[in-house]
């Protein structure tokens, strides 16, 4: 047994040893990789989690993992106590399991954390490091928030009264980690002050109909593009990290290939894909709002980049979300609450809290409403046609394309609308089907 406890222990040195970054040095992702690297020792020193976590992570497993299994499942729980754990093991046992999701996060933290770090380590293309991010982080936990996000925030809103039965309290107030005489508990004990503020102080109401929000805006069908609105937004996000470094003049670490995601050949106008963002990475630069605001207006009103602005950045679900009030509002009413808490909290930083939500409120709410009516002097539009509109409107299938790509697109969709295309391709099928269709 010691023989195999000292072989895994090599093996795991050995792995460690080996991970180095893939990406072409001197590139962005390089620079990332290195960082992971770095952070990774840390925490998984020798490829194996650090012992110091390693307890708290295994005791975490063996009380959530209770509720997967039906022997246990009538057990007690440290961190939930039992009016909670019944709660979600009613939710684990309903069709879409949804109550596993603390058993299979610690589990997937535990086991494959290392695993997947190590793979985006490895990746030799900046389309390779997104792809392992995708398949492996952001689709498995969006098609969770998706199917069981409001079902376990209903079942905690039902059972939070009952928190301060979990044993988790005690645990804490033991072990000497924090200060029993911190001025924010007012004199309270650790216990007391924080089962309180978990249970009551904290305005579950608001951050219920935040959430609630935010799932219907991402998890809802795109009916420009296909798919879910957070694949979209996935896109987005690729598009405007090529912009980034495009306009720090920052190397990428391309992919090569017809089937990239990141596709290297999509090429654009650099007028309409760089920015200046130089004059606002430099320290020494007192950025204002003012500066980004007319930054992006001077960018979004350049005619021949709005149809990649409207495609990119401004499609259906972007519509949905911007014109969403209740969600906008959400979102000041939570950030509102916990300004307050934190206030109540630490009274003496009162007036620097208020300044700060106050001027960045002011922000968000005069951007929002240049999203919600994009318009510029020049005559330059954009459309915000929210997804549930978009069906059946007569929009413009070619919007974000340009050069061959966006005159190609405009034929094809000349000729199916006199129906030309369709009459001379009759009667063939295969690949001359395919060939003339194009």
């Amino acid at each position: 047994m010691l023989k195999l406890l000292v072989a895994l222990a090599c093996v795991g040195a050995i792995t460690a040893a080996a991970l180095k970054p893939k990406a072409k040095k001197n590139s962005f992702l390089y620079e990332m990789q290195s960082y992971v690297v770095e952070s990774i020792d840390g925490i998984f020193p020798g490829g194996m989690l650090d012992p110091s976590m390693a307890m708290g992570v295994n005791m975490a497993e063996t009380d959530f993992c209770k509720i997967k299994v039906e022997a246990q499942q009538t057990h007690n729980s440290i961190f939930f106590g039992p009016t909670c754990k019944a709660a979600f093991v009613e939710l684990y046992k309903a069709e879409d399991q949804c109550g596993g999701v603390f058993c299979d996060a610690v589990r997937m933290f535990k086991n494959d954390a290392y695993g997947i770090l190590a793979d985006f380590v490895g990746a030799a293309s900046d389309d390779e490091a997104f792809g392992i991010l995708k398949e492996k982080i952001i689709k498995p936990a969006m098609e969770y928030t998706c199917k069981c996000s409001m079902p376990m925030m209903d079942a905690w809103m039902d059972c939070r009264s009952t928190i301060g039965s979990a044993q988790v309290f005690d645990l804490l107030q033991i072990s000497g980690a924090f200060d029993a005489d911190a001025d924010y508990l007012e004199g309270t004990t650790f216990k007391a002050f924080w089962v309180e503020f978990i249970s009551e102080r904290i305005n579950w109401d608001n951050l219920r109909v935040m959430l609630e929000r935010v799932v219907s805006n991402l998890c809802e069908d795109d009916a420009q593009h296909g798919g879910k609105c957070y694949d979209f937004y996935y896109g987005t996000v690729t598009h405007l990290y090529q912009w980034y470094l495009r306009s720090l003049e920052m190397n990428p670490s391309p992919c090569k290939g017809k089937k990239c995601l990141l596709n290297p050949a999509e090429k654009y106008d650099e007028e309409c894909s760089t920015f200046n963002l130089g004059q606002f990475m430099d320290s020494d630069y007192d950025v204002s709002f003012s500066d980004l605001k007319s930054a992006l207006i001077s960018k979004f009103c350049v005619e021949e980049c709005s149809g990649l602005y409207q495609g990119v950045l401004l499609g259906c679900c972007t519509a949905t979300m911007i014109q969403d009030t209740e969600l906008s509002q959400s979102i000041v009413d939570v950030s509102q609450d916990f300004a307050d808490l934190y206030k109540e909290m630490y009274p003496e930083d009162s007036e620097d809290v208020d300044l700060i939500s106050t001027v960045y409120l002011d922000y968000a709410k005069e951007a929002l409403g240049m999203l919600r009516d994009p318009t510029c002097d020049n005559g330059v539009q954009y459309d915000v046609i929210p997804c549930a509109d978009y069906e059946g409107s007569n929009q413009n299938s070619c919007d974000g394309l340009s050069g061959k790509k966006l005159k190609k697109c405009e034929k094809k969709s000349e000729g199916s609308d006199d129906g030309e295309a369709s009459a001379d391709c009759a009667g063939l099928s295969g690949k001359k089907l395919k060939k003339c269709e194009k």
